[in-house]
């Protein structure tokens, strides 16, 4: 093969990869709202730039309306360690599987604990792993019960203009190990 030949079948391997790439990013932009909700007396913000094409970042936020509450409202911020295409698997698999067991009429522990049976059947023996913030919102009270999975602690802006960080329930061991939840009202 001459060396005009392999370089045209490179170029066009990478032309190939660029385009599953692009591909694989509209994908991944659809598994995450562009817009917050809208939940009178609540903002939520958020914004994510990857430092790749695709990777694992998710964020959601979703009225879960399965235990009787129309005031229930999920919110997540996940992220699958590693880069590109692989992360990016691993995180659909999360959504969907996060999708799935919160219309479920049970308890966040219960979501939890099946999520997390879910992301470790996954996890390559433990090469890949997610950290996950969860939490349960009940709008009506204000009363917000999270997990905090590894993850960092997230910042809960209060309407005076505070920030504060959601420090309870500390950094666990990858997604295998739950930390204490935390309960508070805002």
């Amino acid at each position: 093969m001459s060396p005009t030949h392999l370089l045209a079948l490179e170029i066009a391997d990478r032309v190939t990869m660029k385009r599953d790439l692009e591909i694989a990013r509209e994908i991944q932009s659809w598994l995450v709202p562009d817009v917050p909700p809208r939940i009178p007396g609540y903002e939520f913000a958020f914004v994510t730039r990857p430092a790749n094409t695709v990777a694992g970042d998710y964020y959601d936020v979703f009225a879960r309306n399965c235990n009787g509450d129309p005031d229930s409202v999920l919110v997540t911020v996940p992220d699958v360690a590693g880069k590109r295409i692989p992360a990016a698997l691993l995180m659909a698999s999360f959504q969907a599987s996060l999708r799935v067991l919160s219309a479920t009429p049970s308890s966040l522990d219960d979501v939890i604990h099946r999520l997390n049976s879910a992301a470790c059947s996954n996890s390559q023996g433990g090469r890949r792993f997610t950290t996950a913030f969860l939490a349960e919102l009940n709008s009506s009270t204000g009363q917000l019960t999270y997990v905090n999975a590894g993850h960092n602690p997230p910042a809960l802006c209060r309407s005076s203009g505070e920030i504060e960080r959601l420090t309870r329930g500390g950094m666990g061991r990858r997604w295998l190990l739950w930390t204490s939840a935390g309960e508070s009202n805002y």
